[in-house]
């Protein structure tokens, strides 16, 4: 009699672990399927469709030759674009999008202007310090350089 208690005893735990384990899978699947991550992009379909046109325009870039110097200085951000035999490249559209610090979600976009030949500019928000996470984009034709970037400010003055 004792014996058969013992195995009844092991039915029953193995079916209340069979049941906790269902549960378990059941509660994880409901909070994946009703939680969304802070991290999700909204616009993250859009930028999908954009690839294959994104990595055409940037190696038609890369085959001209382009390259470029950035800098910043006294709130100003500043991009040269020069091609093979440091050729500047004039005629360019270009935008700077900077996440700005409590507003990660959608980046400050600001238009870049030609100052000079193949030189692009764009003042940049008083009050910037610390590491600010930026995204760089020239193009012209079928020509586009992508390039995020990590600037380095230390309050009015760089």
């Amino acid at each position: 009699m004792d014996k058969t208690q013992k195995i009844n005893l092991w039915i029953y735990l193995l079916i209340l672990l069979a049941i906790l384990f269902a549960g378990g899978m059941g509660w994880s699947f409901y909070q994946a399927g009703t939680r969304v991550s802070s991290v999700v992009d909204p616009s993250y379909y859009e930028h999908g469709l954009q690839y294959n046109r994104t990595q055409l325009e940037q190696q038609a870039a890369l085959e001209s030759g382009w390259h470029y110097f950035t800098t910043v200085a006294h709130n100003y951000f500043e991009v040269r674009l020069l091609r093979n035999g440091n050729l500047p490249v004039s005629g360019c559209n270009g935008k700077l999008l900077i996440r700005l610090p409590g507003q990660l979600d959608l980046p400050a976009s600001y238009e870049m202007e030609e100052t000079g030949s193949g030189v692009y500019g764009v003042e940049l928000p008083s009050g910037l310090e610390g590491e600010i996470q930026a995204e760089m984009i020239l193009g012209k034709d079928n020509n586009m350089i992508k390039r995020n970037l990590l600037l380095t400010l230390n309050g009015s003055s760089q």
